[in-house]
């Protein structure tokens, strides 16, 4: 079953989630994400995102003294794990498609294998271009997540890059940036392009983490003037330390409110006896945050979980009104 379709299936008046995970890094085992999903499904998100990675550099020494460069994935696994959560839980996935890092005979034969193990929902991502990946001649890519959405979907016409064949049938979603991609120059111009790929066959988006839902409100109505009609999925990730205030802001181009580094501040100086918790506060204001989001008609909400779901279970036990 694809995105849309659990969407439109869901109770109208009911609030629901769906959650996105990291792969272990290379040479770890599943055990603590498949305890993390355990934990979750009782409260039943309807689908699961894994992201994915495309390779990283490092610089090794050797024992003459000297660096040598290394490429490579530091978390692979993104297709097995979700066949692995499908199969053993029941549940729907989304593995994350990169263009960076890829080339698109890679993409198209990471595609193949989904179709082949029945998953068929795919988000469709530019991806860090931090690294740039030395291209053979005779291969191909992807320079945008607009031209990965129209191989996908050129693959459901049945069109392969090489020859024609049997229609796939994926079912695509992107990503948005309710404060803007931190590469365009204005909210106009990202809109523009999230308009193309919603035009190029993309059905739904998924925001990146925003802490004040007005830029999120704001966002969805520009849209809609520019002709975006597919659903804009809000995304939330429940801080939980007060390292977080620097780190999100300068690894995801966003802004936190004054009010919530006032919360944390005030949280770190109670006396011992009474202090607040860092993580009480992060989920205080995404429980504010789901609230408001469900007073003004958005039902569902995607959660950024990565590697614990502590903080998402609180939040989600406050929210029990809402979800049953």
């Amino acid at each position: 079953m694809n995105v849309i379709e659990l969407l439109e299936l869901k109770n109208k008046e009911k609030f629901t989630f769906s959650i996105e995970l990291i792969p272990p890094k290379r040479g770890m085992n599943l055990d603590n994400l498949l305890i993390l999903v355990e934990q979750l499904l009782p409260h039943r998100p309807l689908w699961i995102d894994v992201t994915s990675h495309s390779a990283d550099i490092d610089y090794l020494e050797t024992a003459e003294g000297v660096y040598q460069k290394r490429v490579f994935r530091k978390s692979p696994g993104t297709f097995g794990i979700c066949a692995a959560l499908k199969f053993k839980f029941g549940v729907e996935t989304v593995p994350h498609l990169l263009c960076c890092g890829f080339t698109r005979e890679e993409t198209e034969d990471a595609l193949i294998d989904l179709h082949f193990l029945g998953i068929f929902n795919v988000l469709a991502l530019r991806g860090d271009t931090k690294y740039e990946r030395e291209i053979p001649k005779e291969k191909t890519t992807n320079q945008y997540a607009s031209d990965l959405v129209s191989q996908i979907m050129s693959m459901n016409q049945g069109r392969y890059l090489h020859s024609a064949g049997a229609a796939a049938n994926f079912s695509v979603g992107v990503a948005c940036y309710p404060e803007k991609h931190i590469e365009a120059p204005n909210l106009a111009y990202d809109l523009k392009y999230l308009k193309l790929k919603q035009d190029l066959g993309a059905c739904y988006a998924s925001t990146q983490m925003f802490y004040d839902n007005q830029h999120y409100y704001h966002f969805c109505e520009r849209a809609k003037k520019e002709g975006v009609t597919m659903p804009i999925i809000p995304g939330i990730k429940i801080i939980t330390n007060f390292n977080q205030l620097v780190s999100l802001p300068k690894s995801f181009n966003l802004t936190i409110p004054e009010r919530l580094t006032f919360e944390f501040e005030k949280g770190s100086k109670v006396d011992k006896g009474n202090r607040i918790s860092a993580m009480d506060v992060g989920v205080d204001w995404a429980y504010a945050q789901c609230m408001d989001l469900f007073e003004h008609g958005n039902r569902h909400v995607h959660f950024y979980v990565m590697q614990s779901a502590t903080s998402l279970l609180r939040l989600l036990e406050k929210l029990k009104p809402i979800m049953e």
